[in-house]
């Protein structure tokens, strides 16, 4: 269901443009763009009692070059990267149980999802970033399941022609990990996604 509301009103279509916390989410390539420490909350209200909640931190560290000259060195980023760290929650609201003919039992259960986020991306050359985020997950319907996973990601930024900066990105998502309820285990969705990102002026990005 995504993130945060930025890219919920872009289609989710942000892979290639997110330099804030929300690219732990997203592709942790992103957080190399960040100069400042960055927080964001997002609580989003579904259909019914259902609501999701995400909150992320990002945190720059400081390179040992930037310290020792006070400027940026061809080749040597002015930072290590940045680290990341993020929580989303998802609560699908209390659901009546019935048994097999259809009939109330008079119990009811809460369906939950959460992930933890724990993410480093950083300038690896001018213009080439590559970020990583491993996250624990657990999911509870009336049992409960958990599972580790990782997202990879990489971002390559330059200008076209006409001096228009631009941007590609590869990001694959939820590498490894299986939820196992009882005795079957279901691997969690695979996701490989190619983005673009061009601002085709001050204040528009087109992705």
């Amino acid at each position: 269901l995504g993130a945060d509301a930025r890219a919920a009103g872009m289609g989710g279509a942000v892979r290639a443009a997110t330099d804030d916390a929300n690219a732990v989410y997203w592709n942790p390539a992103g957080l190399a763009g960040l100069r400042h420490r960055h927080a964001t909350a997002t609580h989003a209200a579904s259909y019914q009692s259902t609501f999701q909640d995400f909150l992320a931190y990002a945190q720059p560290i400081e390179s040992i070059f930037a310290r020792k000259t006070g400027r940026e060195r061809d080749l040597r980023p002015d930072q290590l990267g940045t680290l990341g760290v993020a929580v989303l929650y998802q609560n699908s609201g209390r659901i009546a149980q019935v048994d097999n003919t259809a009939t109330a039992t008079g119990d009811s259960l809460t369906q939950r999802d959460m992930a933890l986020f724990l993410a480093w991306g950083a300038t690896l050359a001018r213009g080439l970033d590559a970020g990583v985020s491993l996250k624990y997950v657990t999911s509870k319907i009336q049992d409960s399941a958990q599972t580790g996973a990782a997202d990879l990601g990489a971002r390559w930024r330059t200008w076209l022609p006409g001096d228009f900066p631009y941007a590609v990105s590869v990001s694959a998502h939820n590498l490894g990990g299986k939820l196992k309820f009882h005795e079957d285990a279901d691997p969690l969705p695979l996701a490989v996604v190619l983005g673009q990102a061009l601002k085709a002026t001050k204040t528009l990005t087109v992705t």
